[in-house]
């Protein structure tokens, strides 16, 4: 049996996201229909799906690309998610049982795992994807809890650059130590029932990403951005793209 249309469609949206296929590369139909063994309509089908989603642009006469970063989204949904995220925790934090606080540690445990090989010789080799689809499972613990999966779906997926950004944040910075130290923090939030520190923490964690990345967007990562350059700052956080939004009180 020959390989599904969606699960063509599933193994794209992995490599794009993952950054396997790099923002602005050009995809060849004919190199998909001799990759999966299969002809042109379950392919056109595949690639029209990425597009609706803003994963790919299909320009007539000229072929498929993938779309590049737009970097004033990126920003933008680290705002939302700094803003709703927040709530959604400080909920949690509030209200969780026993059993939700020990589904989060052992996301904790499982990401920990993942990132030995960060820091052991003649480890296997790290698997990036893998560490950041645990690192998504354990923030949507929270939204679930509090019967917010809409939101969080709607948060991660539905913007084209955001996801990517966060790959390209773990394979080129190897930020691993930094957000296990991170989910670590929150974790400790949690166990203490500590509302008061989650904005803060979660700026700090979610922010981190352009300040880590910083000048680099500009430089060795720039054609995997649109034209929309981040504005320079010293470093970016929840007041400073607050200040931006001039209808905010």
């Amino acid at each position: 049996m020959g390989i599904s249309t969606q699960e063509i469609y599933q193994i794209l949206e992995d490599e794009i996201i993952s950054l396997k296929r790099k923002p602005g590369a050009v995809i060849s139909e004919n190199q998909l229909c001799e990759q999966f063994h299969t002809s042109r309509t379950p392919v056109r089908n595949c690639l029209q799906r990425l597009s609706e989603k803003g994963l790919v642009e299909i320009i007539p006469k000229k072929g498929t690309v993938v779309t590049r970063l737009d970097s004033s989204c990126i920003e933008q949904m680290i705002f939302l998610r700094v803003t709703v995220e927040s709530k959604v925790l400080e909920e949690f934090i509030s209200t969780c049982s026993p059993m939700d606080r020990e589904r989060v540690r052992y996301a904790l445990t499982a990401m920990s795992e993942c990132a030995l090989p960060m820091t052991q010789k003649g480890a296997a080799p790290f698997d990036s994807a893998l560490f950041m689809k645990l690192d998504f499972q354990m923030h949507k613990i929270w939204f679930d809890a509090t019967k917010k999966d809409y939101i969080w779906n709607k948060l991660i997926w539905e913007d084209p650059s955001y996801a990517r950004f966060c790959a390209l944040d773990i394979i080129n910075q190897k930020n691993v130590e930094n957000s296990l130290s991170d989910h670590h923090a929150i974790m400790d939030l949690i166990d203490t029932h500590n509302i008061l520190d989650v904005q803060k923490l979660l700026e700090h964690h979610l922010y981190g990403g352009l300040n880590r990345l910083g000048a680099r967007m500009n430089g060795e990562f720039k054609d995997y951005f649109n034209r929309n350059v981040l504005l320079p700052m010293a470093e970016f956080s929840y007041e400073s793209v607050r200040s931006r939004f001039t209808f905010l009180p």
